[in-house]
């Protein structure tokens, strides 16, 4: 969801356990970029 230039994700973390989410941008220069979160509950 684009909100003036950010981004914004909702989770649900109810459960116990281990989460991860990878994202794969690719900005104004054209250039690809990743991160990576862990989570754990």
């Amino acid at each position: 969801m684009g909100m003036q230039g950010h981004f914004g994700v909702d989770f649900d973390f109810s459960k116990k356990g281990k989460y991860g989410v990878m994202c794969k941008l690719q900005l104004k220069d054209g250039k690809t970029r990743s991160a990576k979160f862990l989570y754990t509950v």
